[in-house]
C-alpha cells in the first residue's frame, strides 16, 4: 500500500501501490514505487514508476517518466496546454519553467 506520514496532504489524487507521500499532492496520478519528500509539492502531474521528489521541490503541470529525480529545493513547471516533459531516468538539478 502507500504510505501517507503525518503532515502529508491529498487532494483529488490517484496512487499506486508502494509510494511514500511526505509532502502535498493535488490533482495528479501518481505510480507505484514513488517517493515524494516532505515540504515538496505536486500538482496536476503524471508521476511514472520510481520517480523521487526532494524535499521542498514543486512540480506543477509536469510528466516525469520512470525514474526520473526531482532536486530538493527544484522547481518544475509547465502549463496546462504545455506541460513539462520530463524524460526517463532523468535526474533534474536546476528549476525548469515554461
Amino acid at each position: 500500500p502507500t504510505y501517507y506520514a503525518v503532515g502529508s496532504k491529498v487532494s483529488n489524487a490517484q496512487f499506486a501501490s508502494g509510494s511514500i507521500i511526505e509532502g502535498e499532492v493535488s490533482g495528479s496520478v501518481i505510480s507505484r514505487n514513488t517517493r515524494i519528500k516532505k515540504g515538496s509539492r505536486v500538482k496536476n502531474s503524471i508521476l511514472f514508476p520510481r520517480v523521487l521528489i526532494g524535499e521542498n521541490a514543486v512540480v506543477d503541470y509536469a510528466i516525469l517518466d520512470k525514474g526520473v529525480e526531482v532536486a530538493e529545493n527544484v522547481t518544475i513547471r509547465g502549463t496546462v496546454d504545455n506541460p513539462v516533459v520530463i524524460k526517463k531516468g532523468e535526474k533534474v538539478t536546476e528549476d525548469r519553467i515554461q
